[in-house]
């Protein structure tokens, strides 16, 4: 019998998998991991190549609601962990689709200059879970311009830039994706 010495250091936990979606339905947020990390015991010449632990594929169709399923780890050759399954937890729900319209802002521009843009405002399309439906407005979006990239240019059509959008929406866009621009001074 050879004995090795084992160590331990907390990794987190990668979650592998193959959900798909009931049609008309989305994720809500990230997968959530419980415990998100793990404590793993190796010998030093294992452990130091070990920086994440992965769970077991997860195989899931046609996922209509939330749902958690317990999950085990992968086996790592020479380490053990401390707890070998995890709590993973899917925010699922119905969505629908929304448009709004959004002005084109400029960015970065000097104060005695500002953007012109044709036409002012842009078409958002996008994707919201129906619990959060009522909580979008306008000002939780952004589409751009920037000064920088106006002048840097040879050409007054310009892609427009979402710089700002809301973490629960998903599918976003945009028409027209290209204006007209010009710099006006005041």
């Amino acid at each position: 019998f050879l004995f090795v010495k084992k160590e331990s250091k907390v990794v987190p936990v990668v979650v592998k998998n193959n959900v798909s979606l009931a049609p008309q339905y989305i994720l809500t947020r990230k997968p959530v991991v419980n415990p998100s990390s793990v404590v793993v015991f190796a010998p030093s010449y294992i452990l130091s190549g070990i920086d994440t632990v992965y769970t077991k594929n997860v195989v899931v169709k046609d996922l209509k609601d939330t749902a958690a399923f317990s999950v085990t780890l992968e086996d790592i050759e020479g380490a053990s962990f401390h707890d070998n399954k995890v709590k993973v937890t899917y925010f699922v729900e119905e969505f629908t689709e929304n448009s709004i319209m959004i002005p084109v802002k400029g960015i970065g521009f000097p104060a005695n200059q500002f953007l012109l843009s044709f036409p002012t405002e842009v078409k958002l399309s996008y994707f919201v879970g129906l619990s959060n439906y009522s909580d979008i407005k306008e000002t939780d979006f952004q589409v751009s311009v920037s000064y920088e990239d106006l002048i840097n240019s040879k050409s007054k059509i310009h892609k427009v830039r979402l710089t700002k959008y809301p973490a629960t929406v998903r599918n976003i866009r945009i028409s027209p994706e290209d204006v007209d621009c010009l710099i006006e001074k005041k």
